[in-house]
């Protein structure tokens, strides 16, 4: 193993208050061993580390999170820096104290997509300026940097099999999707997309060792919990206050009567939020296969019902008027140029994608989640006791959301396609 004073650098970071990271070319496949390099940026000087010198990756693991600890440091799109770290040299350090801030992520929740900085000092103005706002910088503290510098290199790195023999990984992308949820990609040969597995796959894929099981915790209706919080809407509330099936009580309060089949529940999950979200008279007969008249009227219903939430959402998209860039709850920004109406699903799907990450966040820190699919958090079936501690973490008060009124449901199996309901008491 080489040693500290191998790498001419480190007087450099020695004497900065801070320094700008990034890779010369983008890690993806972290099972391999990494062609480019670590490139640091300071204000005396900027240096090339070559990453393919495995037997090296502990000293400049220590190096780095040694600097990063004393001093700041800007990253650029460092996720996959920390799983080829936790791959190739599995350290047990605790990084979510570092001090550091990753600005393509920054720059990506204000609705920027800009390309990597060239210097140093291009790196630290772009950071002030995205870090001006108080929510965003809250945002990068909270979920960014735990994201990337631990939980999703600790999920990524847990193996996985695929037909009882080849060990799979998955690989996700933070600030993936418009809104705000993860994304993932099949990156190289040992890598799955979880959240476009075919019904096949979930049965190919399971846990290490015999006997396994996987547990899933999903949120129920964690978009109607959030309308319901953000609009405050009392109806809504009070519903979703209650220990009750919340698409059940909807449906009665819309068409007064019980509902007493699932044809009926899911009827009322898809007309619901698309009415909330601006689905038009055409378009909702055409879905249900119902009378222009019918559908009319299911959404005269709902907005007389519900009308402070729908009011709420349909006051967001009027702002648009005004101004075609939108700040959500928790400060993401977005344009709406085109189509109008998405900004509805944007003021509650975006907080919303933030608290799940939030609850993904604290419940890898006390079980370890094995894969994460939007709503939902898949673990190994464990005691009883590991299963309150679960239930337990996703249930407890949104720090991003403080008084959002959660629920849960959850199952088991041997592998993903055949999961039983598990009560959860």
């Amino acid at each position: 193993m080489s040693q500290m004073n191998d790498f001419p650098f480190i007087p450099y970071l020695q004497k900065s208050q801070a320094s700008y990271i990034c890779t010369d070319i983008e890690i993806l496949d972290f099972t391999k061993v990494f062609k480019g390099n670590l490139i640091i940026y300071t204000p005396q000087g900027n240096f090339s580390i070559p990453l393919d010198e495995i037997r090296n990756l502990p000293t400049i693991f220590h190096i780095l999170v040694d600097n990063v600890f004393c001093y700041l440091t800007i990253g650029w799109n460092l996720k996959a820096l920390f799983s080829y770290f936790k791959f190739h040299y599995r350290h047990k350090q605790n990084l979510e104290n570092l001090r550091i801030f990753d600005l393509k992520l920054a720059e990506q929740f204000t609705g920027n997509n800009t390309a990597k900085p060239d210097s140093f000092s291009e790196a630290i103005d772009r950071l002030k300026i995205a870090l001006s706002d108080e929510k965003t910088k809250k945002i990068a503290k909270q979920i960014h940097k735990p994201l990337l510098t631990s939980t999703l290199p600790e999920i990524e790195t847990r193996r996985l099999l695929y037909k009882s023999q080849n060990k799979i990984f998955p690989f996700y992308h933070i600030e993936g999707q418009v809104n705000g949820r993860l994304s993932s990609s099949k990156v190289g040969k040992m890598f799955f997309c979880p959240h476009t597995l075919s019904q096949e796959e979930r049965k190919s894929i399971g846990l290490p060792d015999v006997g396994q099981k996987f547990l899933s915790l999903d949120f129920a209706h964690m978009e109607v919990s959030m309308l319901a919080y953000l609009s405050k809407d009392p109806l809504l509330v009070e519903i979703n206050n209650q220990e009750k099936d919340l698409y059940q009580v909807v449906y009665k309060e819309i068409f007064e009567e019980e509902c007493n089949t699932n044809e009926q529940r899911n009827l009322i999950k898809k007309v619901f939020l698309p009415i909330m979200y601006g689905e038009q008279t055409a378009t909702l007969a055409s879905n249900l296969g119902y009378s222009s008249s019918d559908a009319a009227n299911i959404i005269k219903i709902i907005r007389i019902k519900f009308s402070t939430a729908y009011d709420w959402l349909k006051e967001k998209q009027e702002q648009l008027n005004k101004n075609d860039t939108q700040i959500d709850f928790l400060g993401r920004r977005r344009k709406f140029s085109e189509r109008p109406w998405s900004v509805r699903n944007f003021h509650i799907q975006s907080p919303a994608a933030l608290v799940c990450l939030e609850k993904l966040i604290e419940l890898n820190r006390k079980l370890p989640v094995i894969l994460h699919i939007h709503d939902e958090y898949i673990l190994m079936l464990g005691s009883r006791e590991s299963f309150n501690t679960a239930k337990a973490s996703l249930l407890s008060d949104s720090n991003l959301c403080p008084g959002l009124k959660l629920h849960i449901k959850a199952k088991f199996g041997e592998n993903l396609a055949e999961m039983k309901k598990l009560p959860l008491t």
